[in-house]
């Protein structure tokens, strides 16, 4: 079997899915996959892209084709993913394209008709939100029933991590004007809810572990909303923290490397000195 021709790239890449789900001389992984097989292999592609993009530096040859290959990564799995429908006779690798190029046109009207003029990006994000609203309805209309993920909230993916989450709640919920008016005044809520933790875990009660995994999800939630307001996203502000951790935590293993490699773990007040002296270093 002949490699795609790369004359064309978009060409070359769609051969390139069905000679590899090709019976005949095709991949046996390849063609033993389905939907629901390489579904974890789209979350894991969009997450090392989103580490390419967090290190990309515009003037370091080496992060750029990272960030370009692993956009390349990502739009493999949906190429791959269109054609295992194709050979169900669900749809084209082309019909997911055009779908979604006629989706963004009528979600900018602003652009491409002159039926409406939008200067301020705030107001494009207004007006997409009563598109994508209006949207909804119709297929409501055309089911009988409401759509998985209707309302206002609706259509943000269930597997988004928690944190991200909540963040993308706020923002959305902000849209529609539901919304703290500073981030001051979510600290203030921040604080309140830490001080109804607080009345869950003082005395430690076993027995009240629902009412504290509550409180503490108001607490977390109510945190992406104040990172939200600074325009910072909680996972990001937390992957930042989770990494400093990381250097912090290693630095404190050479400083008790020599007890560590003998079996003998450190105390807890022999890891607060070494913390200490982290701290000072990172």
């Amino acid at each position: 079997m002949h490699p795609p021709d790369l004359s064309n790239p978009f060409l070359a890449i769609r051969e390139l899915a069905e000679k590899l789900r090709n019976p005949d001389g095709g991949c046996p992984w390849d063609l033993k996959q389905n939907f629901q097989s390489v579904a974890s292999d789209i979350i894991e592609e969009a997450y090392e892209l989103t580490d390419a993009i967090g290190h990309l530096e515009e003037n370091k040859p080496e992060t750029v084709e990272h960030f370009k290959e692993e956009l390349g990564d990502l739009a493999f799995q949906v190429v791959f993913q269109s054609q295992m429908a194709s050979e169900k006779g669900l749809f084209t690798l082309d019909d997911v394209l055009l779908g979604i190029t006629q989706k963004l046109i009528l979600r900018h009207p602003h652009v491409f008709t002159n039926e409406i003029s939008l200067s301020q990006s705030e107001d494009v994000l207004m007006n997409w939100e009563k598109i994508k609203a209006r949207e909804r309805q119709k297929k409501e209309q055309k089911t009988g029933k409401d759509g998985e993920g209707s309302g206002l909230l609706g259509q943000i993916p269930e597997s988004l991590p928690a944190l991200f989450k909540a963040h993308r709640l706020g923002q959305k919920a902000s849209r529609f004007h539901f919304d703290w008016n500073s981030a001051w005044e979510v600290l203030e809520k921040v604080k309140e809810e830490m001080e109804e933790l607080h009345r869950e875990l003082d005395p430690p009660n076993p027995d009240n572990q629902s009412a504290v995994e509550e409180e503490l999800g108001d607490v977390l939630f109510t945190l992406a909303q104040l990172a939200r307001k600074y325009s910072l996203n909680p996972e990001e502000v937390l992957q930042k923290a989770n990494k400093k951790f990381m250097q912090r935590f290693h630095i404190c293993e050479e400083g008790l490397r020599e007890k560590i490699q003998k079996g003998e773990y450190p105390g807890t007040e022999e890891w607060e000195a070494e913390w200490e002296k982290a701290k000072k270093l990172l």
